[in-house]
C-alpha cells in the first residue's frame, strides 16, 4: 500500500486509479495477486534512471591512477628513479587505510 501511495504522490496515478488499485490490494490474497496492480508502474518510485545517476569520483582512485605515471617519469628522467616504484604500496596503504 505504501508503494502505491508513493506512486500516487508522484503523479503516476489519478485518484480513480488509486482507489481501484487500493481496493485490489486489499482484496489480494497472494503476492501473485499484486503483480498486475504494479505491472505498468516503475518498481521503485522516486529512483533516478541509471543514466542520470552521477557517481562521485573518488579522489584517492585518481591519485592512485596518476602515481604510476609519476613513477614512470622518475624512472626515465632521474638517476635511480626506479626507487619511486617502491612508494606505490606505501601510498596505497596510506590512501586506503
Amino acid at each position: 500500500m505504501a508503494l502505491l501511495s508513493r506512486q500516487f504522490s508522484e503523479g503516476r496515478l489519478n485518484p480513480d486509479e488509486f482507489s481501484e488499485r487500493s481496493a485490489a490490494i486489499a482484496a489480494a490474497m497472494t503476492r501473485a495477486d499484486l503483480e498486475p496492480i504494479f505491472a505498468d508502474l516503475p518498481a521503485k518510485p522516486g529512483a533516478a534512471s541509471a543514466s542520470s545517476i552521477e557517481h562521485p569520483r573518488d579522489w584517492r582512485a585518481i591519485v592512485m591512477a596518476l602515481i604510476p605515471l609519476v613513477a614512470l617519469g622518475f624512472t626515465i628522467l632521474v638517476p635511480h628513479g626506479w626507487l619511486a616504484w617502491l612508494a606505490l604500496p606505501i601510498l596505497g596503504i596510506l590512501l586506503y587505510r
